[in-house]
């Protein structure tokens, strides 16, 4: 398993699975959205990835860190946010729908509903990569 520790986040990669930990009051900017971007395909490399990320009641993300990391990084296959928090979910299904982003991304309220979709969407991938590569 590959671990990367930021001032703000904790990422564990391992298997095609991305697990971000946003650590507790963190404020996302676009600074470090970039830096969580670069230090996620330092970490992936080229890998077809799943995220999963976990924020907590009080993380935030600035706009301009929302339109960054809605177009980053461009081998994510899929992406599950795990909050209690509903107004992020509110703030996220309504932004989704304003940005549409180019991979499935769904909200769920615990790590292990997370965990299971990110399975499902992993087999889908390895479906598709073996669908397109037969054809």
């Amino acid at each position: 398993m590959k671990e990367v520790e930021l001032s703000f986040a904790k990422l564990s990669y391992e298997n095609s699975l991305l697990i971000n930990d946003i650590f507790l009051d963190t404020n996302i900017d676009l600074e470090k959205a970039r830096v969580f971007v670069d230090n996620i395909n330092e970490t992936v490399q080229k890998d077809v990835f799943v995220s999963i990320t976990k924020a907590h009641p009080n993380t935030k993300f600035t706009r301009e860190a929302r339109d960054y990391l809605a177009c980053k990084p461009n081998n994510i296959y899929a992406a599950a946010i795990v909050t209690l928090n509903m107004t992020h979910k509110i703030i996220g299904n309504f932004f989704m729908k304003i940005n549409k982003p180019q991979y499935p991304i769904r909200f769920f309220d615990t790590f292990e509903s997370a965990v299971t979709w990110a399975h499902t969407m992993k087999k889908e991938a390895e479906i598709g990569e073996y669908t397109n590569q037969s054809t």
